[in-house]
């Protein structure tokens, strides 16, 4: 194998995904780099996403549909399961916005080979469109990371050593468990960031339309992992006054505070144009 060719493991999990999944399976084996290892991880869908995975199981590496403990579970059977140098995550409705995002990553990591993280960008589209209503990502400090998460999980690569240094997911966490165990990663760990839109996050998964669970958790993890509690709560009030707010205004169809920017014309959204399917 050619070193600068390593495995990558992009590992799907799935509840209920028959809208969208085969999308998310045809837009991972539409990326360029040749050495892709794809493994989806189903809880038990009663859906016919089972069926859409039998279907096109000649894409697919490893899958399984059975029930589980959760997302955190899900993502942890999809770990130990790959084979990978690097593993990355990629949602049952969400997609790359092109087809050389992981031939871009892994040159980063050739270029960078002390960084064990890389990670870009990741746009919000909504569930019925390609439009672009918010992106999420910026340069890496730890200080920006312990008041929020600013490494979207969709565009971020780790080396597999991470987990096996750092632990898995905590089965603690039904919503915010990416950010936890990055939480846990980025305190001694320093991630490399590509100012680049690498994926898109349809908007309406369980992060979104829970916002009062989500930022529950996001609460709970900086505390466990040694955030003082008037920084985190500060974090929460500011996070329950925003979900307050974008409530009100999905019914003008603004769907985040950059979409209202855009809208306002202050926003910079328009330079990256809409997400790819």
């Amino acid at each position: 194998m050619n070193i600068f060719e390593p495995k990558i493991s992009i590992i799907t999990v799935s509840l209920n995904s028959a809208e969208f999944i085969e999308g998310t399976i045809k837009n991972v084996r539409s990326q360029t780099y040749p050495n892709i290892e794809y493994i989806v991880i189903d809880g038990g869908s009663t859906d016919g996403t089972a069926g859409i995975l039998k279907q096109n199981e000649e894409l697919i590496d490893y899958w399984v549909s059975e029930p589980d403990k959760g997302i955190s579970d899900a993502f942890n059977k999809g770990v130990l399961a790959s084979t990978g140098q690097i593993v990355g995550f990629m949602n049952s409705q969400d997609y790359y916005t092109d087809n050389d995002v992981v031939r871009r990553v892994v040159q980063n990591f050739a270029e960078h080979p002390h960084a064990s993280i890389v990670y870009g960008k990741t746009c919000y589209v909504p569930v019925d469109s390609s439009e672009i209503v918010g992106i999420m990502g910026m340069p890496f400090t730890r200080d920006g990371m312990r008041k929020r998460n600013i490494m979207p999980h969709q565009s971020t690569f780790m080396k597999r050593d991470i987990f096996e240094r750092y632990g898995y997911y905590s089965l603690e966490y039904r919503y915010a468990m990416d950010y936890e165990h990055l939480l846990r990663v980025t305190e001694t760990e320093t991630p490399l960031f590509i100012d680049e839109l690498l994926a898109a996050m349809r908007l309406g998964g369980i992060s979104d339309t829970d916002k009062l669970a989500v930022n529950k958790e996001i609460f709970c993890a900086q505390r466990a992992n040694g955030v003082v509690f008037l920084s985190a709560f500060m974090t929460l009030l500011y996070h329950y006054m925003t979900a307050t707010g974008l409530g009100l205004l999905r019914m003008f169809d603004i769907y985040t505070l950059d979409h209202l920017y855009n809208k306002l014309g202050f926003g910079k959204m328009k330079k990256y144009g809409r997400g790819k399917r």
